[in-house]
């Protein structure tokens, strides 16, 4: 029954109507897969008479099936690069738990771990001065995660990469040229090459600024901003734009107004927690002068 509602619905155009209607089916069978007591057995179901549909509908607006291979476009920035491309169908993925438990019943893999990204770069340097720049926020930047409610899961997600440790051992370089390329795993040949500004290199733990971007002021905003993705452990664009607005903000704050500051942007300066570790970051020098956080209360 639920298969034959899907089928209608995708015989009809791909509005926002008819999308939140699939997706709501989406949400209901991943509600039942949970309820089941032999996963396997369902999922192998479930993609059996799934697999010749086409309920799934892409950011071009079209409908496709499983045989055509989509993929969540679990990074917005990347899915752009790739949205023309037939052969590559792209599903938005929706912010329930249910939808994505669905999709990895019907194993629809994520664009981000369906490609591999290389970079090219020339002229690197010391990035002494990014690290200078970066290093006296960190602290808030853990209490302003720590403290709001929307980035709990994050903040949990650091905890358990030891974000303390990484940030203790993450090098900087600045860059006269950066080059990305995104290739797909399943085809070599599929990629797509692309000049940045900015890359963080997890495998190696470097972080790529492109020059130009520490030569003007009005470019640490695209600094914070691009930093701050390493904080959070999917891309979410509401996210990475909220701490990278925050890191922006409290650069430009004057010290002794830290207190007014944290209480306008809702965050404790009291570090209560004694189970976490405090984040830092090693500096030869400190941009903005602040109030250490209160270790334990």
């Amino acid at each position: 029954m639920v298969s034959f509602i899907l089928v209608h619905i995708s015989s009809l155009e791909t509005t926002e109507n008819t999308i939140q209607d699939a997706f709501l089916i989406f949400k209901t069978i991943g509600q039942r897969c949970c309820e089941q007591s032999n996963n396997l057995i369902e999922k192998q179901d479930l993609q059996n008479k799934l697999s010749h549909k086409s309920i799934f509908p892409t950011r071009d607006h079209r409908w496709v099936s499983l045989d055509d291979n989509p993929l969540m476009s679990d990074n917005n920035d990347i899915a752009q690069l790739f949205t023309h491309m037939k052969n590559i169908p792209l599903i938005d993925i929706s912010s329930s738990t249910d939808v994505l438990i669905f999709f990895n019943m019907c194993d629809i893999k994520s664009l981000s771990s369906s490609i591999t990204i290389e970079h090219i770069i020339e002229n690197p340097s010391d990035g002494i001065f990014i690290q200078n720049l970066l290093s006296p926020l960190i602290p808030y930047i853990q209490l302003f995660m720590k403290s709001r409610t929307e980035f709990f899961d994050a903040y949990q997600w650091t905890k358990s990469i030891n974000m303390s440790s990484l940030l203790m051992n993450i090098q900087f370089n600045i860059v006269d040229y950066l080059q990305l390329i995104y290739r797909f795993k399943s085809d070599s040949s599929i990629c797509i090459i692309r000049e940045e500004k900015s890359y963080y290199d997890k495998n190696h733990m470097i972080f790529y600024i492109h020059y130009e971007w520490t030569k003007q002021l009005k470019y640490y905003r695209d600094i914070f901003h691009s930093f701050a993705r390493i904080f959070i452990p999917y891309h979410n664009d509401d996210l990475i734009r909220s701490l990278g607005n925050f890191m922006n903000l409290l650069y430009n704050e004057e010290e002794n107004n830290l207190n007014i500051f944290s209480k306008y942007q809702n965050f404790d300066l009291d570090f209560k927690d004694s189970d976490d570790i405090p984040w830092h970051m090693p500096s030869t020098s400190k941009q903005i002068k602040h109030i250490e956080p209160k270790i334990g209360i």
